[in-house]
């Protein structure tokens, strides 16, 4: 009824009454009576209060409210986003958006539990990047170059940066910053050439000694791992930088030095085909001769190898004659190791090992130590044997056919003969194979 006469006074007063403070503040709001509405607000602390009338009292009082904000240490910036975004509208509201989000992060710096999330970093960014550039590099460098550290969005960062940069020597630099921390050296180093040579060089020498994070399951400590970027990688931003010396600067000591700043990576050989054709050699001289030098090395290594491997080449073909005339003796008292039956009584193996088998005997032995491929080639190698007859006299058959048998059967020793069943590495393999297949140890458990 007051309301509907205008009566806001009285209105106001019976609300104070009642304790009803949120009908207080949007009483003094409607009267724009900002600052009061903003003492019932602080007095009363309530975080849920500041999140739904700040977005009323920002463009009217911003710098109270920002004095409200940092007061109150229950406040979440997060929750504030949306009256934080009306502060283009004023340098005022500006001022006191960039300041507010600033000591919020002062604020997260001794805390465990942050206030700030990437949403709020992101904006706290771009308010720097239109409004204050040149303290933007100092914020993104507070958090360093590790990607899985930094807690606002590469990606979102260098966009609003790119999108600004044009004129602005700053952002460009926060661009290659952000390149760096997102492992895009090269074009880090594109960006940075135009604006500081030596902002370039840096850009690369980063790139030189970043190291690939590889983190364990539930080790707090990251480990890492070598070689991230390969070498010709690093070679090629090298050489751009070194292009850009000649081409830009026809600084000869500076390319020199861009030598030893790579650590080897660029060779003088890289370098010679981008000099202007009259360049005097004198500038080369160490360089080349240390290059001369490394190749003679390098020649010298190759042909103490070729050496050695000749020499062991000999050797292997010295064994391999020695093989050809190598023999075994079997007494006329040594015996299969299988059947224990005399040895020489039937076609047998001899090992070196002075093992020795009858040929049927080593069959039905070495065909258990079998794997699945050596015991598919056995059964194709005994059908195609079974299917020729074997002959009597070479004469019985055909060539083709005599040449055909003799191969397989030759196919057939290899894979017979390849080892020692009882000494060999089948009988090693063979100590992590069960004592009874499935089928048997099924049937044994059935007689319990």
């Amino acid at each position: 009824m007051m309301a509907t006469h205008g009566d806001y006074e009285s209105q106001l007063e019976l609300a104070k009454s009642l304790k009803d403070h949120e009908t207080v503040i949007k009483l003094h709001v409607h009267l724009q009576e900002y600052e009061k509405a903003l003492e019932v607000i602080e007095t009363q602390g309530d975080p849920e209060l500041f999140y739904d009338y700040s977005p009323l009292l920002f463009p009217h009082i911003p710098r109270q409210l920002f004095i409200a904000w940092r007061s109150n240490e229950r406040i979440l910036p997060s929750l504030l986003l949306k009256t934080l975004y009306k502060c283009h509208k004023s340098s005022e509201m500006r001022n006191a958006a960039i300041a507010y989000l600033k000591l919020s992060l002062q604020k997260d710096k001794n805390r465990d539990r942050k206030l700030m999330d990437k949403q709020t970093q992101n904006f706290y960014i771009s308010l720097l990047v239109k409004y204050k550039p040149d303290e933007l590099l100092p914020f993104l460098k507070n958090y360093g170059d590790v990607r899985k550290l930094v807690p606002y969005d590469v990606e979102c960062a260098l966009r609003m940066c790119l999108d600004k940069a044009t004129d602005n020597n700053e952002l460009s630099r926060c661009c290659v910053f952000l390149y760096c921390v997102a492992g895009m050296f090269e074009q880090a180093v594109d960006r940075a050439l135009p604006i500081d040579f030596d902002l370039a060089k840096e850009c690369v020498k980063k790139m030189n000694e970043c190291r690939e994070e590889q983190s364990l399951p539930f080790d707090p400590i990251p480990r890492t791992n070598p070689q991230k970027y390969s070498e010709e990688m690093k070679r090629r931003i090298w050489l751009k930088i070194a292009r850009y010396v000649i081409a830009e600067k026809n600084d000869i000591a500076e390319c020199m030095q861009l030598l030893k700043d790579s650590k080897n990576i660029l060779k003088i050989q890289d370098l010679l085909p981008h000099f202007p054709e009259f360049t005097k050699i004198e500038h080369f001289k160490e360089p080349l001769c240390a290059s001369l030098k490394h190749h003679s090395d390098k020649i010298k290594k190759l042909h103490a190898e070729m050496k050695e491997s000749a020499a062991s080449a000999n050797e292997i073909r010295a064994d391999m004659d020695k093989l050809k005339t190598k023999f075994s003796i079997i007494k006329p008292s040594d015996t299969c190791e299988r059947c224990k039956g005399k040895a020489l009584l039937r076609p047998c193996f001899a090992f070196a090992c002075k093992h020795f088998y009858h040929r049927d005997c080593l069959e039905q032995a070495i065909q258990p130590t079998l794997s699945q491929g050596e015991a598919k080639d056995y059964k194709s190698l005994k059908n195609k044997i079974d299917q020729c007859k074997r002959p009597q006299k070479a004469a019985d058959l055909g060539k083709s056919e005599f040449k055909e048998w003799r191969t397989l059967n030759m196919k057939l020793d290899r894979l017979l003969a390849d080892s020692c069943i009882l000494c060999g590495p089948k009988m090693i393999k063979s100590a992590v194979r069960p004592l009874l297949t499935e089928e048997e140890y099924n049937k044994e458990m059935e007689t319990w």
